[in-house]
């Protein structure tokens, strides 16, 4: 009976002593592995956020490059942008420029067909037979004077055709009654046979018609021995003229 017991008594303290054992074993392994659950998952994480890091500086990389890619190309545009714009300024600066050119020359060519014009209308102011009638008296009063003589006869001829106390045209001037020798003594009628004949060809001839286009064309000055003399006014010539103003060859005029 006492062995019984004693055996009773051992069997429950080895029990008990294994299931001591056995908590104490279950409760060692249970935080080891709890903690070496948390730090697995720490290190998952970390390794998870570091591969995100990478991903993340890769993407952001990828992201600067192509932003500095980007920015590079807007300023390749850019400057491309402002060359064309600069080329497209300078180009309708000389399309300007050339226009201006243009417009100024046309104004010069029309300024110059102008004053052509004035001129011709100035030089077209007399007809031919006004010049064919002063020609053939200059002929007749001065063809043997200087050039700046026949000029003057012309000039008082005209400047009586506009004077109030004169007629008002070279025909009726040059004929007017007992003013100009050569109407009526016929040597004007022959001088214009031969000059309606074209053998108005001789140099002095060909001074006389010179004259006469000058004088019609409003002419007033002459130049003689280096002088310039203004006609205005003058009316009168002849080889004996009581107080003339000026002599030019044989012939005195006032």
């Amino acid at each position: 009976m006492k062995l019984k017991s004693l055996f009773f008594v051992v069997l429950f303290s080895v029990f008990c002593l294994g299931f001591t054992s056995v908590r104490v074993y279950a409760d060692e392994v249970t935080p080891t592995g709890e903690i070496a659950t948390e730090e697995t998952m720490e290190t998952a994480s970390a390794d998870d956020t570091a591969e995100e890091s990478q991903i993340t500086g890769q993407d952001e990389s990828a992201l600067t490059t192509e932003a500095e890619d980007n920015s590079s190309e807007t300023l390749e545009n850019t400057d491309t942008n402002e060359e064309v714009i600069v080329e497209e300024a300078e180009e309708e600066t000389v399309e300007e420029a050339e226009e201006t050119v243009v417009k100024k020359e046309t104004k010069k060519t029309t300024s110059k067909k102008t004053s052509t014009n004035k001129a011709s209308t100035k030089k077209v102011s007399y007809s031919e037979e006004q010049l064919r009638l002063l020609a053939a008296l200059i002929y007749c009063e001065a063809g043997s004077e200087s050039y700046a003589g026949k000029l003057a006869v012309g000039i008082v001829v005209v400047n009586r055709k506009e004077s109030s106390a004169f007629p008002d045209t070279i025909k009726s001037v040059i004929y007017q009654k007992y003013q100009f020798g050569p109407a009526r003594n016929g040597a004007l009628a022959k001088a214009l046979k031969e000059y309606d004949a074209g053998k108005f060809t001789s140099k002095q001839e060909k001074d006389c018609i010179k004259a006469a286009k000058s004088a019609l064309s409003d002419t007033k000055k002459i130049t003689y021995k280096g002088k310039v003399i203004n006609l205005k006014g003058y009316y009168y010539f002849s080889g004996r003229v009581q107080r003339y103003r000026i002599q030019i060859g044989n012939h005195q005029f006032k």
